[in-house]
């Protein structure tokens, strides 16, 4: 059991909400949130994600990384 960053994000990908460290057995919500992301603690910090930011799904078998799209 570990600290999670949670991103949420909507249909669009935007980002809504980020609830950064968010200790085990803890629930964390967001109103307008489509989807929840788990990250490893201070993932989010480390990669400057914002709320606004967009998130871009990239096929795994591409072999890349989740890209960011700035707002």
């Amino acid at each position: 059991r570990f600290p999670l960053d949670v991103v949420f994000a909507d249909r669009l990908g935007r980002v809504v909400r980020i609830a950064e460290a968010v200790p085990p057995s803890r629930v964390r919500l967001a109103w307008r949130g489509f989807a929840a992301i788990e990250l490893p603690a201070g993932t989010c910090r480390a990669v400057a994600l914002r709320h606004g930011d967009c998130l871009e799904h990239l096929d795994p078998l591409l072999r890349r990384p989740l890209r960011l799209r700035d707002r």
